[in-house]
């Protein structure tokens, strides 16, 4: 008996440190709820639960920095395509997927149930640049965010815009996000999820990022901006035309495939 006490015991510390069936499977990041610390976080964090208590916006926009950069770079090309349009900003700089759905569990979507019609979506980047995330993880972490958005905001349709190209043309860090896109795709249901990828307006015959576009090949010239409303804004225009789906189109649309 005391041998076979004692056999038991080594498979066991084996088993741990082996990281065998007994081990805790680690969470991916992507997909891990987290804030930042950093006080300008925390402080964006407050100032967009403050707007959501106060504002009654039609569309939301809901991401990282190319998100963010709207308010900024993007402003003038924004009032002139879709000015007239009652949005709100919920973009974060060097956000991650993990970091997006942190700020949407705690207060970024308070009270926007009833007047958003659109909420459109870009987030990625951030971790196809870290390498321990693989375009499953990436891919899984942005069918989260959608998920929430889903979850908190029932009768809003999602518009879900493909990770931009980034880096160099032919780079890993180009391949990575060309294979979350192909991952994230599936996701539109053609009812409450609508993807669109619009990488090829704004890459140059040998799928360079021209200086016009992108000045640090990741975040968006003004010009650049204006090619992305180009290709998003139909796209968007007609979302928010549309009329709400039936109760059996809210039934069977729930759920991200």
């Amino acid at each position: 008996m005391a041998f076979m006490r004692a056999g038991i015991g080594v498979c066991l510390i084996l088993g741990l440190l082996h990281g065998g069936a007994l081990a805790s499977p680690k969470r991916s990041p992507a997909v891990t709820p987290i804030a930042r610390e950093a006080d300008w976080w925390q402080d964006r964090h407050q100032q967009i639960n403050r707007q959501v208590r106060l504002r009654r916006p039609k569309v939301i926009l809901v991401g990282d920095s190319i998100i963010y950069g709207w308010r900024f770079v993007g402003r003038p090309v924004w009032r002139r395509r879709l000015g007239r349009v009652s949005t709100l900003n919920l973009g974060m700089d060097r956000d991650q997927t993990g970091h997006v759905l942190w700020r949407l569990q705690h207060g970024n979507l308070h009270r926007l149930a009833r007047t958003v019609k659109v909420a459109v979506v870009q987030v990625g980047v951030n971790n196809a640049a870290q390498r321990n995330q693989s375009p499953r993880e990436i891919a899984a972490g942005i069918r989260a965010v959608v998920a929430e958005l889903r979850r908190q905001l029932p009768r809003s349709r999602v518009l879900l815009l493909g990770i931009l190209p980034a880096g160099r043309a032919r780079s890993a860090l180009r391949r990575k996000i060309a294979a979350v896109n192909r991952l994230c795709a599936p996701v539109s249901d053609g009812r409450w999820v609508h993807f669109l990828d619009i990488s090829s307006r704004l890459l140059d015959s040998e799928g360079r990022l021209p200086r016009t576009v992108s000045y640090d090949r990741l975040h968006l010239t003004e010009h650049g901006y204006s090619l992305y409303a180009t290709a998003m804004g139909p796209v968007l225009r007609r979302l928010l035309a549309s009329s709400a789906p039936s109760r059996t189109d809210r039934a069977g649309g729930g759920s991200n495939k």
